[in-house]
């Protein structure tokens, strides 16, 4: 389980530390594979960067991750998810996550 940070895919830039990656992904190539895919609602874990609150990380790897779910670029949900970053100053809106709980 982990927690999921809810932002828009661009957010990844801010909250991944790149220099993290595995060997053969760079910044460019995950930036461009998540462009290139994100048509819809999707999450996406990488390596959290330092000043992400320990909360909203999970250590159960080798390195602290964090997870960005976001909707597709065109998704109206996009505005409201904006106006609820503005209302939260900003901030982080996260949630729990609902996988594993099954039977």
């Amino acid at each position: 389980m982990g927690r999921q940070h809810h932002r828009a895919p661009a957010a990844i830039r801010h909250v991944w530390d790149f220099g993290e990656l595995p060997p053969g992904l760079n910044r460019r190539r995950v930036l461009k594979l998540i462009d290139t895919f994100h048509a819809g609602a999707l999450g996406f874990r990488g390596p959290a960067a330092a000043h992400i609150p320990a909360h909203l990380t999970f250590p159960g790897l080798p390195i602290t991750t964090i997870q960005l779910i976001a909707p597709g670029y065109a998704c109206p949900a996009n505005d409201f998810l904006a106006a609820s970053l503005r209302a939260a100053g900003d901030e982080f809106l996260s949630i729990t996550s609902a996988n594993g709980l099954g039977t």
